[in-house]
């Protein structure tokens, strides 16, 4: 927890994605609602949250935020072998 309570308003140790049309994403800090970002686990290095953001959320933004699968639904994962494929199938089987 940082020291204003809040487990999301420390300036280190967390990951998160911008909406697309906001500006910020190069910058040293960001202001991001706190739905958009998460706590990097310990033993997680900065490399692997970094890529952790552009595989596992893509695929996650892409089943549930645009194409909005549902349990029991039968889906086709082009590019399967892909980092964003193997991920997919990840996140369907869970």
């Amino acid at each position: 927890m940082c020291t204003s309570g809040r487990e999301f308003d420390c300036e280190k140790d967390k990951f998160g994605v911008p909406k697309w049309s906001n500006l910020g994403a190069y910058s040293e800090q960001i202001h991001l609602p706190e739905v958009n970002v998460s706590k990097i686990p310990e033993g997680v290095s900065y490399d692997d949250a970094a890529a952790a953001s552009m595989t596992i959320l893509t695929s996650w933004h892409m089943l549930v935020g645009r194409a909005k699968i549902k349990p029991g639904q039968t889906v086709l994962i082009m590019g399967g072998g892909s980092g964003v494929g193997v991920l997919e199938f990840k996140l369907l089987i869970v």
